[in-house]
């Protein structure tokens, strides 16, 4: 630890030109609460401002919780401002929505930052997180159950903010105002242990420090360590993901088991979690333990529910991913005969219009009907229920629609969005895969209508 505040501030200079956090000639906005973290940070910058030729301003966000109290936080930093030469910006917070505070607090002051750093044209914003901060974070996130991701902690660099002090200490920071009798703020809500930050700073963390006095600076390099495996991971899920993940023929996100079962357990459930791209909720034990002896002893056709409202099915040799939103539009449509028919659903475009001239291929996709075999005032396209019969293309007799499915090898969630499109009573096509035999085009046949059911394109999960 530094013992002078001339230690303090050298090291805080040599830290900015190593972490190269910011750029020589740069303009920084400077997030201060009034409090002494935050007003160190500012007297900090003052003084290395000429050494890195900065454009500093002083921002600062009132949350209005302690009435009169808050008030005089947004005038002390104010005057702060005007005293180290600075611009002052400051912004009232007027919200009354129920629910987390301290989330709602967090999003509206980052809002007000990164807002005035655009408007404004400034290059960065600072906070002034540091040591102490970092071990709390640590703390609650161990207690929350996050994996590696979370153990990152605070990242000295988040897009435009960039957090200098990360490195120093709580104690530090009262030496530094202390021996340059520098005047702050005390929050008295920092002394609520209603909230879970507060109960961590004030009961949990003294008694962990009684083990190990270092811990705040052990608790940095365990969130710089985790910061490198976390890349290491995602170097290797990346080309896990390159290899093993593809889009199916039904437009379904799918996992090819071969290439899973190659790497560790661990990576096998972290790529299931880049599919579904959940990466900021956090998943709890309870679904990687349920998701491990799913990957391990899945057999067909068996489902497993995962966070982000998605599911993933074991369907032969790959797994399919599939979230509950598609099948949000997956409706039923009455069609308008009249006029060539273009709809979306389900995923999949459906197309039916006339033609003199058909094209016969194998690929299901497109199939031609005699039109003058319809109920043309009764055509609808809805999804396939049990109990639905046809007789297929080339066959005399009905056979059920789901037993169709079944020997054209129609994986579960597939099933779950197969679409028919019916006539009166009549299943005219089993969309894409079967056309009824009543409905052929033969020689006799003077209306040719042409159908078509392709999947949309579904956005790179990746």
């Amino acid at each position: 630890m530094s013992n002078t505040a001339e230690e303090i501030k050298i090291r805080f200079r040599d830290d900015l030109i190593s972490s190269q956090l910011i750029e020589t000639e740069s303009s920084g906005l400077l997030a201060v609460s009034g409090g002494i973290d935050s007003v160190v940070m500012a007297y900090l910058f003052a003084q290395v401002r000429d050494n890195f030729k900065l454009t500093l301003a002083i921002a600062h966000f009132n949350h209005s919780l302690r009435g009169e109290e808050s008030d005089a936080d947004e005038d002390f930093v104010k005057d702060l401002a005007k005293a180290l030469g600075m611009p002052f910006f400051s912004e009232k917070w007027t919200s009354s929505e129920r629910g987390n505070w301290e989330e709602r607090a967090r999003e509206a002051r980052y809002s007000f930052l990164n807002k005035t750093r655009q408007q404004l044209g400034y290059d960065w914003i600072a906070t002034a997180h540091h040591a102490d901060d970092q071990a709390e974070t640590l703390l609650m996130r161990l207690v929350e159950g996050s994996g590696y991701r979370g153990l990152r902690g605070i990242s000295e660099r988040n897009g435009k903010v960039v957090r200098p002090l990360l490195k120093f200490s709580k104690a530090e920071f009262t030496h530094y105002a202390g021996e340059n009798e520098i005047s702050f703020r005390e929050d008295s809500s920092n002394q609520d242990t209603r909230f879970r930050r507060n109960r961590i700073r004030e009961n949990i963390l003294p008694q962990i420090k009684k083990l190990n006095p270092h811990f705040s600076q052990t608790a940095q390099r365990t969130a710089s360590n985790m910061v490198e495996i976390a890349e290491w991971v995602e170097e290797h899920l990346h080309d896990l993901y390159g290899r093993a993940v593809s889009v199916s023929d039904k437009g379904l996100i799918q996992i090819d088991e071969k290439e899973l079962k190659k790497v560790s357990s661990f990576l096998q459930k972290e790529l299931v979690r880049e599919v579904v791209n959940e990466n900021d909720l956090p998943w709890r034990g309870h679904v990687w333990n349920n998701l491990n002896h799913f990957l391990e002893k899945a057999t067909i056709g068996d489902i497993m529910v995962l966070p982000g409202d998605c599911k993933i099915l074991k369907d032969r040799d790959r797994f399919l991913v599939m979230r509950e939103t598609d099948f949000d539009d997956l409706n039923a449509f009455q069609l308008d005969t009249t006029t060539p028919v273009s709809l979306k659903v389900g995923g999949h475009n459906f197309t039916m219009d006339l033609t003199k001239e058909p094209t016969f291929s194998s690929d299901g996709a497109t199939e031609f009907i005699d039109f003058d075999q319809l109920d043309h005032g009764s055509l609808h396209l809805r999804l396939w229920q049990a109990g639905d019969r046809m007789v297929p293309l080339g066959m005399s007799g009905h056979k059920k629609v789901s037993d169709i499915l079944v020997d054209a090898k129609v994986d579960r969630f597939s099933k779950m969005s197969q679409y028919v499109l019916t006539s009166g009573h009549e299943i005219v096509w089993l969309c894409g895969l079967r056309l009824n035999n009543k409905f052929k085009v033969t020689s006799s046949t003077s209306s040719v209508a042409r159908l078509n059911w392709s999947h949309t394109e579904r956005p790179e999960a990746h």
